[in-house]
């Protein structure tokens, strides 16, 4: 399992470290803030959330290759898939987006969090679930 620094931070803004660590911000996981900004900013733009055990991931569930990804060791989406249970911890309402995005993309079977990371996913869940519905009706 890939997981980055900060993962247990539970309340923005949060700082990593210790005195001097650089602040949390939307997306931050393990491959994602290792980026220099113009390709974080580029994977932004692109719809990326964050990382989830060394896969970038959209909210909407689709998993994101690109050069960094394809040269990021970590277990293959397809090998995460067949694991009968694979655990997702994370906390902190900045990895909504990223952990959504891992459960749509089935890189996890469980979750772990805290209750305000839990109610933002259902919360975003449910508009992009509501934003998708409307798209196609």
């Amino acid at each position: 399992m890939v997981h980055g620094p900060g993962d247990g931070a539970a309340h923005e803004p949060a700082r990593r470290g210790g005195s001097g660590g650089r602040t949390v911000r939307p997306g931050d996981g393990a491959v994602m803030d290792r980026l220099d900004e113009s390709s974080r900013r580029r994977r932004l733009d692109l719809g990326v959330g964050g990382d989830g055990s060394g896969h970038l991931s959209r909210v909407d569930g689709t998993i994101s290759e690109d050069e960094w990804s394809r040269g990021t060791i970590a277990i293959s989406v397809e090998e995460l898939r067949r694991i009968p249970r694979v655990m997702l911890v994370a906390a902190g309402t900045n990895k909504q987006g990223s952990r959504l995005g891992a459960m749509r993309a089935r890189l996890a079977s469980d979750v772990v969090t805290d209750r305000p990371t839990a109610e933002g996913i259902l919360r975003l869940a449910g508009e992009t679930r509501t934003r998708t519905t409307h798209r196609a009706g």
